[in-house]
């Protein structure tokens, strides 16, 4: 339980573009922008979807990019 006292500190914004499973895509400028008005929050962003080629969310001010390569490369 968690108590009524208790504070709570944005500290990380996290991102999934395109979104798993309807593709719906986030913008990436304003996410990086929002990221950036709020103080000491880092901004992460999933592109496994998107892959480094077609998206570079870096571009547009997010700190850090997440891909995973078993998603583009294995066969369930």
């Amino acid at each position: 339980m968690v108590s009524a006292s208790a504070t709570y500190v944005l500290q990380v914004l996290y991102g999934e573009t395109p979104c798993n499973p309807d593709l719906t895509i986030l913008d990436l400028e304003e996410f990086g922008k929002l990221g950036k008005s709020l103080v000491g929050v880092v901004t992460i962003v999933d592109s496994t979807f998107g892959t480094p080629y077609l998206q570079k969310p870096i571009k547009h001010g997010i700190d850090i990019v997440v891909h995973s390569a078993l998603v583009l490369y294995c066969v369930y």
